[in-house]
């Protein structure tokens, strides 16, 4: 967690230019290492060049005096294992999309970051500011869990996530919030209409909907993503989810007894919205029902990115089937990769799978994102905490300073 300086040479013009090599530990800290001014025979650094070294690349923080190390990162994550500690655990990579959580046992409900979780839920922050809804891109991602759900502020998960590696994900995350059925932030055309169901079209299209929550004066609850055609229930926190309407923009519908138009009621949709027409995301986005047969569902195209949180909808009953882990015993609404090519320790199959148990014996509508990782377009990425850079041992800067 510290560098070290040699070989310094040092050429005066109108200002001090520093030539000297850098050397990295086995330990790197998230956020950067320090190099002070001193360490370059400065007094003063006002800009440094840093040459790229065996396929990483560098950034200099002149706010904080460190150097950020970046590097080739995954887009998808499957199943990262995470360990809080005081209730607090974080993912490996930034988050740009929450695929699913769950503990082994059940799933858990995602929330935005800065909400105080309720039961079975985690409060994600992937740097939206709860406020305003302004993303801070590759902000180390946080879960925080409800005490009640962890022993002794300790809990074991397992969490799929696309990172902010996959450009047009990330370039696409939004944050929305509505008061009183009108817009506090999101798209300006963000707009409320009493309906049956009650609707708030999020003002564009959205190809993947990570989260729907209501703060209703201090109380939380996480909604259940359902199909464009479902029904909602009364008083179930279930939503109906339409991505794309052919008269209008994307929508979710609500329950009249839900009243997220009240007054104290704060709604958060956490999404990534849709490019348009010649994106990767529009191109492969698909919204369909898929029959069961044998309590399995045979996915066409292999799917990247599910577009609902925590599971997928069903078709014939207002009910989402949750998404658990591998490892787990299916049971009641459970639903579970058998075969997915891009799933660690899954049998690879000529499509992918996914596996049911007979009570939950029903048609998923999922949406998804489909294709082949090599597609994707992805940038670096800061280096994970702890990552061994040891082998960095000649990182050739320029320092300008006085």
């Amino acid at each position: 967690m510290a560098l070290t300086t040699s070989n310094v040479e040092t050429t005066l013009g109108n200002k001090y230019h520093v030539m000297a090599n850098v050397a990295f530990d086995s330990s790197y800290a998230i956020g950067g290492e320090s190099v002070t001014a001193n360490n370059l025979g400065l007094s003063t650094i006002e800009r440094m060049m840093i040459e790229p070294c065996q396929g990483y690349t560098f950034e200099w923080d002149d706010d904080n005096s460190k150097i950020k190390v970046f590097m080739k990162a995954p887009p998808i994550v499957h199943e990262e294992v995470v360990t809080t500690v005081a209730n607090v655990g974080y993912l490996k990579w930034p988050a740009a999309h929450i695929e699913y959580v769950t503990d082994d046992a059940d799933p858990f409900m995602v929330i935005p970051g800065g909400l105080v979780p309720v039961a079975k839920s985690v409060s994600v922050d992937m740097g939206f500011n709860l406020t305003t809804g302004v993303l801070t891109k590759g902000q180390r991602c946080s879960l925080t869990f409800l005490a009640a759900d962890t022993t002794a502020g300790v809990i074991t998960v397992k969490v799929s996530y696309i990172t902010q590696a996959w450009k047009e994900v990330t370039d696409n995350m939004v944050q929305a919030c509505m008061t009183a059925g009108a817009r506090t932030y999101g798209h300006a055309n963000m707009s409320f209409t009493a309906a049956t169901p009650d609707i708030i079209k999020l003002g564009e299209d959205f190809v993947a909907l990570q989260s729907v929550t209501v703060d209703a004066a201090g109380t939380i609850a996480a909604f259940t993503a359902l199909v464009d055609d479902g029904a909602t229930a009364a008083a179930a926190t279930e939503c109906v989810v339409d991505f794309r309407k052919t008269s209008s923009l994307g929508e979710v519908g609500f329950h009249a007894d839900d009243a997220v138009d009240t007054a104290a009621y704060l709604v958060y949709f956490n999404y990534i919205r849709d490019p348009g027409a010649g994106s990767f995301l529009y191109d492969r986005f698909t919204n369909a029902t898929i029959a069961d047969a044998s309590n399995t569902i045979t996915f066409t195209g292999y799917p990247l990115l599910y577009c609902t949180c925590g599971g997928f909808p069903t078709e014939s009953t207002t009910k989402k089937a949750k998404m658990i882990s591998k490892a787990t015993t299916l049971a009641g609404d459970d639903v579970q990769w058998t075969s997915h090519p891009w799933y660690p320790g899954c049998t690879l199959a000529i499509a992918p799978i996914l596996t049911m148990v007979e009570a939950t014996d029903v048609d998923l509508t999922p949406a998804w994102i489909c294709g082949d990782p090599s597609e994707i377009d992805t940038v670096p990425l800061e280096c994970t905490n702890a990552t061994d850079l040891s082998n960095l041992s000649v990182v050739r800067v320029v320092a300008i300073g006085f």
